[in-house]
């Protein structure tokens, strides 16, 4: 049954561990691909993750925030913030008895 494992996976029922992203838009997109749901049932039922299904959650996570050609959470998360701060100045941080 894959709604144990993803019930792990995403939080408690009142806080979601995904920044703005709700447990039902999680179960919409578990319900239209097969191999998360295979997925999401082996992990709510083992104590170790393979490599492979570490793979197909990463995969679902970047289309969970709207990256569905993404593989990597890592490639979200910069993309993310070079489009939170594009434009924006950056700041230099002076440290106290530095000169510059």
């Amino acid at each position: 049954m894959p709604s144990i494992g993803l019930h792990a996976f995403t939080g408690c029922d009142s806080t979601s561990c995904f920044a703005g992203k709700g447990k039902l838009k999680a179960l919409k997109m578990l319900e239209g691909d097969q191999d998360h749901q295979d997925t999401f049932s082996r992990i709510g039922t083992l104590e170790t993750i393979s490599g492979q299904d570490m793979q197909v959650i990463e995969t679902f996570v970047c289309q969970l925030y709207g990256k569905p050609s993404h593989t990597s959470v890592d490639k979200v998360r910069y993309d993310k913030s070079q489009t939170m701060f594009q434009g924006q100045e950056r700041y230099s941080f002076k440290f106290r008895g530095s000169r510059s």
